[in-house]
């Protein structure tokens, strides 16, 4: 488990990681993402937005429940071209503050245009999670999980 603050600190590793790669192979054309195999959200998202887009990447609590429905609530709203409630955007951001994050969430490469000759030599880079990476085939290429890229 690890609280925003974590993440926060794994998004700069591995995006520190990733100007690394670009530099080494300028071919390289992605951006970075939160993912599992049930989902995945943008790198850059707000807590509220990981509880919309990808609440598998929070733990399990009421906490989270009670965020994902109220979230679900105030952007239905925002959708509609109406304004939620001030009382229900400030009932969220509490429950927002007590979510803690699965560590094993990867952060992935994802591919604006796939070459696959870069793909292929990325795949052995040191940079890369040769773990988390298929290594023979696929397009695949995690930079590490929360957990890891935290303690880098």
């Amino acid at each position: 488990m690890a609280e925003w603050s974590v993440v926060m600190k794994a998004v700069k590793s591995a995006e520190a990681r990733m100007k690394q790669l670009k530099a080494k192979c300028p071919d390289l054309s992605g951006y970075l993402v939160f993912s599992l195999p049930t989902g995945q959200t943008a790198i850059d998202s707000s807590p509220e937005g990981v509880v919309g887009e990808f609440p598998d990447m929070v733990t399990d609590s009421s906490a989270k429940t009670e965020a994902i429905e109220l979230a679900a609530k105030i952007q239905r709203l925002r959708a509609d071209n109406k304004e939620p409630r001030k009382e229900d955007v400030r009932a969220l951001q509490p429950l927002l503050d007590k979510l803690t994050y699965r560590d094993n969430v990867n952060i992935e490469i994802r591919f604006k245009v796939i070459r696959y000759a870069v793909v292929r030599q990325l795949r052995t880079d040191p940079l890369i999670d040769r773990e988390q990476t298929p290594q023979k085939a696929g397009i695949r290429l995690v930079i590490g999980t929360i957990g890891a890229l935290a303690r880098d």
